[in-house]
Order: C-alpha cells, then sequence, then structure tokens
C-alpha cells in the first residue's frame, strides 16, 4: 500500500487533523521488481556477451549508453562524454573512420533514409589495443519529414570471432600453398575438401570436380581406403604407401600422412597429406639393384665395400664388411670392426685413417684383413675418398678394399725365386773358379813350351786369352750377385780417366781393327783427375767402345772424346751406327 498523508492546520498553523490516502500499489511494485530484475539480466546478459546498448538523438547530438558499452572497452562507466563525437566518433580506428560514419549518416543524418545500419569497425580500449565491433542500429522514431528522431543499437565485440576469422582465411591460404596435397573426408568416405596440390597430384582442376566423389577410386587397390578408415580407427593416424591412380587413368606412387578428427559437432573426418614418391621408388629400386651388382661383384673378388663416417669409423649396417669377415652389425659398432684387421696391422691402419680424417686427403693402407670364408687372413688394399659438402667439410667417406693376397703371394714367390737366382750366381761364379785356375796353369804351361810345335803354340794363345775372357765372365757374374744384395764396393782412388782412356783404346784397337774401324781419341794435354774406382771405370769404358764397335758398320769411325770442367770430366763416344730411335 501506498499512504498519503495531508496535514489540516488552523489559523495558527497547528495541525487539528491529518488527511489520509491510501493507494493499492501491489502490482506497481510487482511490475518494478521484474523491471529490475529484467534489467540485472539484461546488464549481465550484455556484459558477459560483450554487448553494448546505445540510444542516440541525432537532433541533439546526446548520446545514452549502458555500462555495458564502456567496460567491453575496459573503461569505467562515464570515462568519455556520452555524445556523438566524443563517445563514438573519436574512439573509432583512423582506417575504418570514414567508412563507418559514412554508414551511420545515410542511416540517421540529417538525409538519412534508411530504417537500420550494420557496420564493423575497430575501437579504442583503455589499454590501447584495437576491438573488432559489429555495430548495428535501428531508427525508432522520425519526425514528419521522415528524418529519424531516436535510434537506438547495440555494439558487439567481435574481435574473437576476426581473429579466428584472420587464422583460418591464414590456415586455408598455408593449405592452399602447400606444395603437398591435402584433403578432408568424412565418415562416410567423401571428400570434403582438397587443397590446389592435391588436385594436381590426382589430376583435376576445380574443388568442385572432387568433392563428393570417394577416396576409393583413386586407388589401384579398390579396397586401400577402407583399410586405411580401419586403421585410422583403431589408432588415430598414419601413414601409408601405396599405388594411386589420376582422373586421367594414369599411376603413380603415393605417401600420406593420415589422421583421423571428431569435430564439436561429433561428425568424424579423415584428413591426409600426400606427397608423389614415384621417383624415391624409382630410385630405391636402381639403388637396390645397383646395391645388389656391388655385393656379387665384391663377392665374386672376395673385396669390401665400406662407407664411414668423417674421422674415417665404420658404422653399421656394413653388408659387404660382414660378409667377408663374418661380423654381425653389432659386433661392428663402436669401433668392432678394428677387431677384424691382424693385431701387427692395426696401429698402422688406425694411424693413416686419422691422418687421412685430419687433412681430408685420399686414405690408402695395405692391411690384412679376416677372411671368413677361408677361415685366414688376406692382404687388402683399402682406398677412400671423402665425401665432401658444398663448403669442402668433409661429411663422410667412401671406400673399397680391394683383395690382393694372390699379388702379395706372387711377390712373394718372385721374391724367392730371385733370391734363389742370386744364390745360384754367386755360388756359380765361385764354383767356376777352380776349374779356370787349373785351365789357366795348363794355358801358362802351354804357352812356355810353344817353341815345340806352331800348332801348339796357337793352341796355347788361344787357351790363355779365352781363359782370361771367362775368368771376366765369371767376375760379371759375382758383380752382378753382389750389386743385386747390395755388396758391390767401390775403391775410390785417384784417377786420371784421360791416361785411363788411353790404355783401354789401345787395348780396343786390334778388335776394332778386325772390321776395319777407326777409334780417334780426343783428349787434352793435361791430367784429367777424378776420384773413382778405376777398375769400374775401365769397365765402364770398355762396354761403351764395345757397344760402338758392335753396331758401327765395317769401316766406320768410332770417337772417344775426353774433356773436364770445375768439379767434373766428361767421357763422351760417339759412332757411325744407327742410334736409338727417339
Amino acid at each position: 500500500v501506498r499512504l498519503r498523508l495531508v496535514p489540516e492546520r488552523d489559523g495558527s498553523g497547528s495541525i487539528v487533523s491529518v488527511l489520509g490516502i491510501g493507494e493499492d500499489v501491489t502490482e506497481r511494485v510487482r511490475v518494478t521488481s521484474a523491471l529490475h530484475d529484467s534489467e540485472q539480466r539484461l546488464n549481465f546478459a550484455l556484459d558477459k556477451t560483450q554487448t553494448g546498448l546505445w540510444d542516440f538523438f541525432p537532433q541533439s547530438g546526446r548520446l545514452v549508453l549502458s555500462d555495458s558499452y564502456y567496460t567491453m572497452l575496459g573503461y569505467q562507466p562515464g570515462a568519455f562524454p556520452a555524445t556523438y563525437e566524443d563517445g563514438w566518433k573519436a574512439l573509432v580506428h583512423q582506417n575504418d573512420k570514414g567508412r563507418a560514419v559514412a554508414a551511420f549518416e545515410s542511416f540517421a543524418g540529417p538525409s538519412g533514409q534508411r530504417s537500420s545500419y550494420a557496420v564493423q569497425f575497430r575501437m579504442r580500449s583503455r589499454d590501447g589495443e584495437w576491438r573488432w565491433i559489429n555495430s548495428r542500429g535501428t531508427a525508432v522514431e522520425r519526425d514528419s519529414d521522415g528524418r529519424a528522431v531516436r535510434v537506438v543499437g547495440v555494439h558487439l565485440d567481435i574481435t574473437a570471432q576476426r581473429m579466428a576469422e584472420a587464422e583460418q582465411r591464414f590456415r586455408t591460404d598455408v593449405l592452399e600453398h602447400a606444395l603437398n596435397g591435402f584433403s578432408i573426408v568424412d565418415g562416410d568416405g567423401h571428400f570434403l575438401y582438397a587443397n590446389r596440390a592435391h588436385l594436381a597430384l590426382w589430376g583435376y582442376e576445380r574443388l568442385d570436380e572432387i568433392v563428393g566423389t570417394s577416396p576409393a577410386s583413386h586407388c589401384v587397390d579398390p579396397d586401400m581406403a577402407s583399410r586405411i578408415k580401419m586403421v585410422l580407427r583403431a589408432r588415430n593416424e598414419g601413414t601409408f604407401e601405396f599405388k594411386a591412380r589420376r582422373r586421367d587413368g594414369s599411376t603413380f606412387d603415393v605417401m600420406m600422412a593420415c589422421k583421423r578428427y571428431i569435430d564439436q559437432d561429433g561428425r568424424e573426418l579423415f584428413t591426409g597429406s600426400s606427397i608423389d614418391i614415384s621417383d624415391r621408388i624409382r630410385a630405391g629400386a636402381v639403388i637396390r639393384e645397383t646395391q645388389e651388382r656391388l655385393l656379387s661383384w665384391t663377392a665374386a673378388t672376395s673385396s669390401i665395400l665400406w662407407w664411414a663416417d668423417a674421422r674415417l669409423e665404420l658404422a653399421p649396417p656394413q653388408p659387404s664388411f660382414q660378409a667377408v669377415t663374418g661380423f654381425t652389425a653389432q659386433r661392428l659398432d663402436n669401433g668392432g670392426w678394428v677387431e677384424a684387421l691382424h693385431p701387427d696391422d692395426r696401429r698402422e691402419v688406425l694411424s693413416r685413417r686419422l691422418g687421412s680424417a685430419d687433412s681430408g686427403e685420399l686414405y690408402e693402407c695395405e692391411a690384412r684383413i679376416w677372411h671368413a670364408p677361408s677361415q685366414r687372413y688376406r692382404w687388402y688394399l683399402e682406398r677412400g675418398v671423402p665425401r665432401r659438402e658444398d663448403s669442402g667439410a668433409v661429411l663422410g667417406w667412401a671406400g673399397i678394399s680391394i683383395d690382393i693376397q694372390r699379388q702379395k703371394e706372387a711377390e712373394s714367390a718372385l721374391q724367392e725365386a730371385d733370391r734363389r737366382k742370386d744364390e745360384f750366381l754367386a755360388m756359380l761364379g765361385h764354383e767356376l773358379r777352380n776349374p779356370l785356375a787349373a785351365i789357366s796353369t795348363v794355358g801358362e804351361i802351354v804357352c812356355r813350351h810353344a817353341q815345340l810345335s806352331a800348332p801348339l803354340a796357337s793352341a796355347g794363345e788361344i787357351l790363355t786369352r779365352q781363359t782370361a775372357h771367362l775368368g771376366r765372365l765369371v767376375d760379371d757374374l759375382l758383380d752382378v750377385s753382389r750389386l743385386l744384395h747390395g755388396k758391390v764396393a767401390l775403391r775410390c782412388e785417384s784417377v786420371n780417366v784421360a791416361e785411363l782412356a788411353q790404355q783401354i783404346a789401345d787395348d780396343q784397337q786390334p778388335q776394332l781393327a778386325l772390321r776395319r774401324q777407326k777409334l780417334m781419341l780426343t783428349r787434352p794435354a793435361e791430367p784429367v783427375v777424378v776420384d773413382g774406382d778405376p777398375v769400374r771405370l775401365a769397365q765402364i769404358l770398355e762396354n761403351l767402345l764395345s757397344n760402338a764397335g758392335k753396331y758401327s758398320p765395317d769401316g766406320g769411325e768410332i770417337r772417344l772424346l775426353i774433356s773436364s770442367g770445375p768439379g767434373f770430366a766428361q767421357i763422351r763416344v760417339q759412332d757411325d751406327g744407327a742410334g736409338i730411335p727417339d
């Protein structure tokens, strides 16, 4: 009840009576309470939904704003004037202001005739950030000329929506420009989306050509799509390789990474990222074929192909090394491959490898490696070349160990045969001296009695001459033996080369005269003295003159020239022979 009391006064002003009027206001209180509750609910809704109310009177420019109009921008209610200029226009982003004001003026301005308006723009919040606002309004009262007298509207903060839309556009743009194909398939097995790379991969030009079709039609194996779906439903994701069919019927190899999702509406979706791996498959086949050929070759030759890291350490797997040595991959790891080397060769191999690893130069070394098929060590020649980056840094090494066991055995056999030959020559030289001594004695005896008969004298001379010649041959055999064993000793002394040349020339004259060859000696008058072995120097001169006579024509001319200079002596032999072709 609402009670109103009116006092009645006398002439002196004193209250003489009170008139009371009572009014039943139950309905009004109920309505007021309901209105208050409704206002609270509205304010709560406006606050939670980031919505502000505005009420604008164009003729006066007055603007009535709800508290949420302020708070949605981070301001306290009443923080800025509730006017068109200061309460709205001043807060709009400069880049949006022209468009927003034009839209509002066409609606609520003096010449505005539109019944409602809607526009999106940015407004500055209290912390300086820009919030996207979706503003909508309608004219609730117009004058007789149709001009808006009162318009009301709402501001809705759509910043999160705009950011989500921008992010979605960004993601879509990224997908559209991705090199890998990307697609989305629904739970029923129909395409919902495919980016440009996916369309190109499968031979389509437009999205509408593939939407609604089934991935099963893109697989050579018609059951592949259902198997992929079964795997994804069991573990949500997986990577698959299969033979695919393009729109024109051609086939290619594809690798697809797939994932299963359940969206917010409970729909089952499958995504796939795919790439064409046909080149990789073909390259892999070529590599496997090459590896098989190399392994077959190494198996046939007992050679080893290997690869190593930058420090020339072998890392498993090494199929060729394992096949030859019988080592497992586990045994090769962590330097275990060294155990396959002969104990006496390990230090040298490791030293050579470290040296090449530090220098980056070609690695080469001979070593004995365990050969499992024959159960013994065999000799191998190891060679490794570095693999480098563009900068020149060593990435690793590729190498081969060539079986040289037969070569080593042949070298050993040759050395043994050479040793036996040298021993035979030495023995032969010494053994021939004994009969030569006896023959020489007989020759001397015959020569002493040469006056007995002319034939006997001739025989004695021949015997003596041939014995001396045979003696020189024996000396040559012994010299060869000593030379091969490194035992030839030079007995050096001062030798007059000019005088020695004269003696040798005199000795050779009779032999050259038999072929009517003329020997001419040119020598300086003064001595030409050197420090040398006179016997060896004489042998050299005899050989030079003997060869000159042998290869010169009958009646030819041979020239022996002796000269000297500071610190040297020079001996030259010239003849009329054919010589050695250039």
